[in-house]
């Protein structure tokens, strides 16, 4: 995975090492936006709903560039919540 295309490498290693270890899992993904500190988060999930990982990013659109980046450079199943 090139990780130099994202905005956020963390969360490129972290997707990376999801898909890696069953690339057959649905990857569940939530974006919420905390006032109190001012950034977006990005909250990743199991299928099961458990929540197994949470990246801040500064704007929104971040994020959605990474989560295309991470959809074009790997056979991703995500599911967005």
């Amino acid at each position: 995975m090139m990780r130099l295309k994202f905005h956020h490498w963390g969360f490129a290693d972290f997707i990376a090492t999801m898909h890696r270890a069953n690339p057959q899992q649905t990857i569940v993904l939530s974006i919420s936006y905390d006032d109190s500190e001012e950034v977006y988060s990005l909250d990743i999930y199991e299928d099961s709903g458990q929540s197994v990982e949470s990246f801040n990013y500064m704007r929104e659109q971040e994020i959605l560039d990474d989560i295309s980046q991470a959809l074009s450079q790997l056979k991703l199943t995500i599911k967005m919540i």
